[in-house]
């Protein structure tokens, strides 16, 4: 006895929403990277026609047959080929989309007051406890907001929080400098492209 499953229809929204997530994964942006970096050797090892194109006459002087493939496939203008800029977009576009919902979501974390101080402390594995002087509290926040915590005050409990996300925007910071750079890059490259065709 099998029972088959029936899978709503994706439709073209749907598909769209499916198609986006997909693209700004973080797996994405990584292929993208490595499909950047295999693309961009091409155009160290054979000459490019902007850098010396005496040595790609000389590809069209030894053989012609295989240098009119190789342009074809614009081996010999590899940083200025449509594939090359397909790849290069489309990891702007990835990064762009998984980094900065990823900052906004990250900012306000950072912002956040810390969460409120557990009401049953025994059920913690580390705490103690002494007997009160009546003033521990206050000083305790005088303490802490010296030392810049983030601090949440309720009645007779302080919780505090401090620099557990300073960590993490060091790995978001290169990548928002990245989307910056590629974003700079393809400005210019349109600039080029429409200064060179007047």
């Amino acid at each position: 006895m099998s029972k088959e499953i029936e899978l709503p229809e994706l439709g073209a929204i749907g598909l769209l929403r499916y198609s986006w997530r997909q693209l700004t994964s973080m797996r994405t942006a990584l292929i993208l990277l490595l499909m950047l970096g295999v693309a961009a050797i091409p155009g160290s090892l054979i000459p490019q026609r902007d850098q010396n194109p005496m040595k790609v006459r000389e590809y069209f002087s030894d053989s012609p047959t295989l240098a009119q493939w190789m342009d074809r496939g614009s081996l010999f203008d590899v940083y200025g080929s449509p594939w090359f800029s397909a790849i290069y977009i489309l990891l702007f576009i990835s990064l762009i989309g998984c980094v900065l919902p990823r900052s906004v979501e990250h900012f306000h974390a950072a912002r956040a007051l810390p969460p409120k101080t557990p009401k049953n402390l025994d059920r913690m594995e580390f705490h103690s406890t002494w007997n009160a002087q009546g003033d521990e509290i206050e000083r305790a926040y005088v303490l802490l907001k010296a030392k810049r915590f983030r601090i949440l005050r309720e009645n007779n409990a302080l919780s505090a929080e401090k620099g557990i996300y300073s960590r993490d925007w060091k790995s978001l910071l290169p990548l928002i400098s990245d989307s910056y750079s590629n974003w700079s890059w393809f400005r210019f490259t349109l600039w080029d492209a429409r200064r060179c065709n007047r």
